[in-house]
């Protein structure tokens, strides 16, 4: 009989450790499967009995106990650490980017070469367009094109007569003068090369095939200082931004953004591949916005009336850039 009562005894003792470790595996299983915020030492709940447990299964509880623990407050500063971190980008200031700019960007007809290219607005002593040199090439005159409501009526209003009155061909940039743009336009604000980084996200707006007024994003693939390129029968050299943003003709002369809505490239060429797309510096562009004509002193000979005697005479020759 007394037996039989062990027995028993025993099978008790045995369904009830059973049933508390199954309860810590539970709890156990809920943190792995990350139920982190709502699992704690103090939600664990040990199967009420009669029985006192043993020390063995009391040391076994603590150890669970302090690990539960352990877990929590890693999680804990996971989390925190997460909740801490900045978005590089938001969506609202990518859509701000061309809904300031939007209408900066101007569409370019070179007649005299039955070619297109894209342009944008600056603030040098009035407003005035920059593109590169191999939009315009040698025309003295093109047809700018603001952005219209309806982007399938491009260039039928809103047409201003440009006039070239600047061209670096190195750095293969151009400076139009268009009279009557509107005030309203917002002209670009410069970034500099040395603050761009690797990786960087980068926005590109222009006419890819006639597409116009077409909003590219891409990341900065590599900085090139001091890049040669060459561009059919002529050779340039300027920074370069390589970007892995889509770029293709059409896009020449248009403005790259920052995520801080800062001018850091004029889009320029492309390789042959996917995401080989080329941008000259914000640096070049200023250089080129501040070179000044240099003049340079051609020597004539003439003779006086009274005295056979040659003085030279000096005759100022404004001298072209490019």
């Amino acid at each position: 009989m007394c037996l039989i009562k062990m027995n028993k005894t025993l099978n008790i003792i045995l369904i009830v450790l059973f049933y508390v470790s199954s309860s810590y595996a539970v709890e156990v299983s809920s943190l792995i499967r990350g139920n982190l915020k709502i699992i704690g030492s103090d939600s664990i709940k040990v199967a009420k009995t009669n029985f006192v447990m043993d020390k063995n299964l009391k040391k076994e509880k603590e150890k669970i106990l302090k690990s539960l623990k352990k877990i929590k407050s890693t999680s804990v500063s996971i989390e925190n650490n997460n909740f801490n971190r900045k978005p590089q980008i938001t969506k609202g200031v990518i859509n701000d980017i061309f809904k300031e700019y939007g209408d900066t960007v101007v569409y370019i007809q070179n007649r005299k070469l039955n070619a297109s290219g894209s342009g944008f607005i600056i603030e040098h002593n009035g407003l005035k367009i920059i593109t590169n040199w191999h939009v315009i090439d040698d025309a003295k005159e093109v047809i700018i094109c603001l952005r219209p409501d309806d982007l399938n009526k491009y260039c039928e209003d809103n047409n201003f007569k440009g006039k070239v009155i600047k061209k670096n061909k190195i750095k293969d940039l151009a400076m139009i003068e268009v009279l009557g743009l509107p005030k309203k336009i917002i002209p670009v604000i410069f970034g500099k090369f040395e603050d761009i980084e690797v990786g960087d996200e980068v926005f590109a707006i222009g006419h890819p095939k006639g597409l116009v007024w077409t909003f590219t994003p891409g990341r900065v693939s590599a900085l090139r200082p001091n890049y040669d390129w060459p561009y059919e029968n002529s050779k340039h050299k300027a920074h370069v931004i390589q970007m892995s943003n889509p770029i293709n003709s059409g896009n020449s002369g248009g403005p790259l953004f920052n995520i801080k809505k800062q001018l850091i490239g004029v889009n320029t060429f492309t390789y042959d591949g996917e995401g080989l797309s080329f941008a000259v510096s914000a640096d070049d562009l200023i250089e080129f916005i501040n070179e000044v004509k240099k003049e340079e002193v051609e020597s004539q000979y003439i003779q006086k009336k009274k005295k056979q005697t040659w003085i030279t005479k000096k005759k100022i020759k404004k001298k072209k850039l490019d």
